[in-house]
């Protein structure tokens, strides 16, 4: 892409179809992977991780989507189940120096799946879910429902990340914490949000010596911009 307007016209060209994933350049050293999360159409950050390219161009960019399905099965232009997924994502971080995934909510738990299968630098995450298990106990999901009787080899080996957290990667983690959520809960009349994004999630990992908790989302390009410069 010659500038940040054609990127984005060329996304939102991919956008429109029903691929999985589109990618940014392939002539850098260094790798940044975004994962969109369930609640989102089209490719996530778009708009922040190309305004960043283009102000360094010194990175190249992999988006991938898989609307409520957590990224367990196939996807589009990929693979027929998460197999050809890691298989396409190794063959693509080979070629790089350093790698970073981020992600929001499945985005995140998308992010800290491949992230720790795939031995990247580091992670970024923003209220990712830890536990599949949990979330579709207590939300009685139909998509994770669907997921791990469709998937259940996938299922039984990711379905919580503690199983799978890699002690070479970094991992910066952000959770709006359970009394923000439990505010949202009051005002949606349910406990989607607690569930999803609340402090257990947190929990589960935060015993491990390379994950790290941020304070704000908006902490997010400052950690891409250190990832960057080191």
């Amino acid at each position: 892409m010659v500038n940040y307007d054609n990127a984005i016209q060329y996304i939102e060209t991919q956008e429109a179809s029903d691929i999985s994933y589109v990618k940014i350049e392939n002539n850098n050293k260094k790798l940044i992977v975004s994962f969109a999360s369930n609640s989102h159409d089209g490719f996530e950050r778009k708009s922040s991780l190309m305004k960043l390219k283009y102000e360094r161009n010194d990175f190249d960019v992999l988006y991938l989507r898989n609307r409520r399905r957590w990224y367990l099965g196939g996807l589009n232009g990929i693979g027929k189940n998460i197999n050809c997924t890691i298989a396409f994502l190794k063959r693509e971080f080979a070629k790089y120096d350093k790698v970073m995934c981020v992600g929001n909510s499945a985005g995140g738990y998308a992010s800290l799946l491949f992230g720790s299968l795939l031995n990247v630098n580091c992670v970024i995450t923003n209220n990712a879910q830890t536990d599949l298990q949990y979330v579709k106990n207590k939300l009685n999901q139909p998509n994770l429902i669907n997921r791990s009787k469709q998937c259940p080899v996938t299922w039984s080996k990711y379905n919580k990340i503690v199983n799978v957290l890699n002690n070479d990667v970094l991992y910066n983690v952000f959770y709006k914490g359970d009394d923000f959520c439990q505010k949202q809960a009051e005002l949606r009349g349910n406990v989607r949000s607690l569930v999803l994004h609340g402090d257990y999630h947190y929990d589960e990992i935060k015993h491990f010596p390379n994950v790290s908790k941020f304070n704000s989302n908006r902490d997010i390009i400052p950690l891409i911009e250190k990832f960057l410069e080191e």
